[in-house]
């Protein structure tokens, strides 16, 4: 997984890679980041997005292994994710 200044975005991960959600963009428009989180979508989560439209748009997305979502493409860019290796170095487990 490559990695900028912290991490990747979730819109860039490959289909079927396991990595765990670092933070949202402080960019996030407030109506977008309210209903990630209310979905789940919280720091040290598991993550991986399971298919994409041949488009790229949406993309079916896993949390912890089983909860299912859809998600747009402009949505999961905001969602930062490290690899389950660098989380595990940054959270200090």
């Amino acid at each position: 997984m490559s990695s900028s200044s912290r991490g990747q975005i979730l819109s860039e991960l490959p289909n079927h890679v396991d990595a765990v959600i670092y933070e949202l963009d402080m960019n996030c428009p407030q109506n977008i980041k309210k209903k990630l989180l209310a979905l789940g979508f919280i720091s040290g989560t598991n993550i991986r997005i399971i298919h994409r439209t041949p488009l790229g748009c949406p993309m079916e997305i896993q949390l912890d292994g089983c909860h299912r979502f859809f998600l747009r493409r402009s949505e999961a860019a905001y969602i930062k994710i490290l690899s389950p290796l660098d989380w595990e170095c940054e959270s200090g487990k």
